[in-house]
């Protein structure tokens, strides 16, 4: 038996015998083979064109749009399957353009959800299209392109993601203006898509770009709720209390998610302008007013002082019902009812300052999160204070400082957070003033600024349209938490006599085709499904006008129904 040396040197082969180093080099190649599928899978689908190009900015050719022009690249309809599923959300809007950026082009990037894609209208209506008119009067000669990016219900998660992919389309500005779905929106902390951490769900939209990662999706059976409204499929945790711990987690998200988007925009060297958002505050009651004392004695009384102030408000004896309030207040001082009729009696007495504070504060104290708390606001300005290259606007004080110092309602909104082409047009052009002033450092010509007729005129805009989206705004109201709310009936009975009076703007020749659209028919492509009911009839001038607004709505379109 010859015993080892301790003195002897201690070579790879004894360290590692060659059957043990063959088992380990059998493990490696393994699991190098395991990670590698995936990848070697994703390019032979990819060659092969199996699945969809969901990224944001796509070849013309991979869509095969039909456009007028040199276009090369165009903004992907079906970016949003990335996000949501195989459900098809509105947005993003279809646009095509041309890379490299010709020298004489202005573009911009706007990122966000609905009130940014236009909900309840077409994208050609939203404010990022009248943002694009309205700089172009200011600038003649500039070719400016707005590419709407905004999708129906995202939060900040999927605009984090969006904001990494616009780059692709060499933009000269991207605008942020997003908040509204922080809590239910896929992501969030209420919601039931993708209950992950923060960094999980970031992972998880890179990867559902996978083709690979779509058919695996496509082969899972659908759930049982595939279909229904995401107003009642989103929402996990209906009630989301003032500084709770959701609460708390969706601040978290909202701010780590800005101050994400600002440094990739700094990265890339592309200005950025971020805003806040606004809201219906004075016509939206709050939607999940809790009694939030711990003891339920007085409740009965504190019912009975609210219904007797909101009878006095129907009557407009202010004072009266502000004294029934504040005895209340007595039982229950911190309930979004409670402000909520505090404001409209401010209102009715012409305290503007007063009606705001309130109204802002029954918006904080709702418990249903549709809107935007005031906090989030302060958050935006104080990531865009940190951020030097970062421009900030405060939509809501540019808002007043226009001339719209009431608290907003159905002045601006059709119900919670989606405008009417009014609050469009205040948008587009209150973006476009202070693009041109502080971005562009232009002058801003009052007499190049094209009124909300102009506007409607300039995109062919139909009563239709306006009736189509009141329609789903009424739709809204009737879904989920909107269907509970204290003056759902007086919503309801505002936005049907709204409808009442757009149909009586219908040319009598037109009304019965309209009555006969159901709402799918209604969203996103109304004038080819009025030109073919028209062309049907034998209604001629009524067809010579669907493809004469639908040549306004968008003209890189080559083919014209």
């Amino acid at each position: 038996m010859v015993e080892s040396n301790p003195q002897d040197p201690v070579t790879p082969a004894t360290k590692c015998p060659p059957k043990s180093r063959r088992r380990w080099m059998f493990r490696l190649a393994a699991v190098l083979l395991a990670l590698s599928f995936f990848p070697v899978t994703e390019v032979v689908l990819r060659a092969l064109n199996v699945g969809r190009n969901v990224n944001l900015v796509i070849p013309i050719e991979d869509n095969l749009l039909a456009t007028t022009g040199d276009f090369t690249h165009q903004i992907n309809g079906m970016a949003d399957l990335a996000f949501y599923g195989t459900t098809d959300l509105s947005g993003p809007e279809t646009r095509p353009f041309t890379l490299p950026r010709p020298d004489n082009t202005f573009r911009i990037v706007v990122v966000g959800g609905s009130t940014v894609i236009g909900f309840p209208y077409a994208p050609e209506f939203a404010f990022p299209r009248q943002l694009e008119m309205q700089l172009e009067l200011q600038n003649p000669g500039l070719d400016v392109e707005v590419l709407n990016a905004g999708i129906t219900a995202m939060n900040s998660f999927a605009v984090n993601e969006l904001v990494a992919q616009c780059f692709d389309a060499k933009p000269d500005l991207v605008v942020i203006h997003t908040g509204h779905n922080e809590f239910y929106g896929p992501g969030g902390p209420a919601s039931t898509a993708f209950q992950l951490s923060p960094e999980l769900i970031r992972q998880t939209y890179h990867f559902r770009r996978w083709r690979s990662v779509q058919i695996v999706a496509a082969l899972s059976p659908p759930p049982d709720n595939a279909g229904e409204d995401l107003l009642n499929v989103l929402p996990r945790q209906l009630s989301i209390p003032l500084n709770g711990p959701v609460y708390l987690q969706a601040r978290t998200n909202y701010e780590s998610n800005l101050r994400r988007m600002i440094k990739a925009c700094r990265k890339s060297d592309t200005p950025v302008l971020l805003t806040t958002v606004a809201c219906n505050l004075k016509d939206q009651s709050p939607l999940l007013a809790e009694w939030r004392n711990e003891s339920i004695d007085g409740k009965v009384e504190w019912d009975s002082l609210l219904a007797d102030a909101a009878l006095l408000i129907q009557q407009r004896d202010y004072h009266a019902a502000l004294n029934a309030l504040e005895r209340a207040s007595d039982l229950e001082s911190e309930h979004a009812m409670l402000s909520y009729r505090r404001g409209q009696c401010y209102d009715g007495l012409g305290d503007v300052q007063q009606a705001w504070a309130a109204f802002s504060e029954a918006r904080d104290l709702d418990a249903c999160r549709f809107r935007i708390p005031s906090e989030f606001h302060e958050i935006a300005r104080r990531v865009a204070d940190e951020h030097p290259h970062c421009h900030f606007l405060d939509l809501t004080a540019a808002m007043v400082a226009d001339g719209y110092s009431d608290p907003p309602g159905y002045n601006l909104f059709l119900e919670h957070v989606h405008y009417n082409f009014e609050g469009h047009h205040l948008v587009g052009r209150l973006f476009a003033k202070f693009i041109q002033e502080n971005i562009r450092s232009g002058r801003w010509n009052s007499d190049r600024v094209a009124s909300s007729n102009e506007m409607q005129k300039s995109l062919g805009f139909l009563p239709e349209d306006d009736l189509a989206a009141t329609s789903f705004a009424i739709e809204v109201l009737q879904t989920g938490p909107f269907a509970q709310t204290a003056d759902r009936q007086s919503h309801i009975e505002f936005l049907t006599q709204r409808a009442g009076r757009l149909f009586e703007l219908v040319p009598s020749d037109r009304r019965d085709v309209f009555a006969e659209l159901s709402l799918n028919q209604m969203s996103g492509a109304l004038p080819q499904h009025l030109l073919a009911e028209f062309e049907e009839r034998g209604n001629k001038q009524a067809v010579e006008l669907m493809r004469k607004c639908w040549k306004l709505r968008k003209p890189w379109l080559r083919n014209v129904p």
